[in-house]
């Protein structure tokens, strides 16, 4: 299960897909409304394929979610990422006619996001691992009650990130897709109905 999560993250974290450069014209609200609604398929395509891949991997793979969605209900520095990550996501995305894809896989992007991690000092990094590593334990006793023969029975949260930066990459590949999804909805849903956008 390590190995294949790893490889998987290994895998994604190298794509070399980068957001073209040339100036685009600004849609029209009708063609910007066509163009979110083409995005949306395309990320809720990619979020079903993906946890439809990651859920094969079984009882570990919903421990580590669940863990992982702990994390970023509790960390503010979490929540503050997941916002800036996706707020960049959409103005491109909206702004530059660019896709979910040429996001998430763009260079350019993970720079920007590797550049907020950075900003955090040693001792941050460190409570946030602490923070992790405390959620971790509490749901490792319930997965280990639940599962007496499962494959993360002897593993800490050490034996599988061994840093928050590898705890954020995660982050990237789970919660922020499902996140820019939510912002989609409401962006298609004030294209759609302009007046009631106002009104609220």
């Amino acid at each position: 299960m390590k190995t294949k999560l790893l490889t998987a993250l290994l895998i994604l974290t190298t794509i070399p897909f980068f957001a073209h450069k040339t100036p685009v014209q600004k849609l029209s609200n009708a063609e910007l409304l066509a163009h979110l609604k083409n995005v949306r398929a395309n990320t809720s395509d990619y979020i079903e394929d993906f946890f439809e891949d990651f859920f094969n991997e079984g009882n570990e793979s919903i421990f580590m979610l669940n863990v992982i969605n702990e994390f970023c209900n509790t960390s503010k520095f979490s929540q503050q990422y997941i916002n800036h990550a996706v707020n960049r996501y959409l103005h491109f995305i909206c702004n530059h006619k660019g896709t979910m894809a040429q996001c998430f896989y763009s260079m350019n992007f993970r720079a920007i996001l590797i550049k907020q991690q950075e900003l955090l000092t040693e001792t941050d990094q460190k409570e946030l691992y602490q923070l992790f590593e405390s959620i971790y334990t509490s749901f490792h006793k319930i997965y280990c009650a639940d599962n007496p023969n499962g494959d993360f029975i002897t593993m800490t949260a050490h034996d599988i990130f061994k840093d928050i930066s590898e705890v954020i990459c995660l982050i990237d590949y789970f919660i922020i897709p499902k996140a820019l999804i939510q912002k989609l909805d409401a962006k298609i849903a004030e294209l759609a109905c302009p007046s009631e956008a106002l009104a609220e």
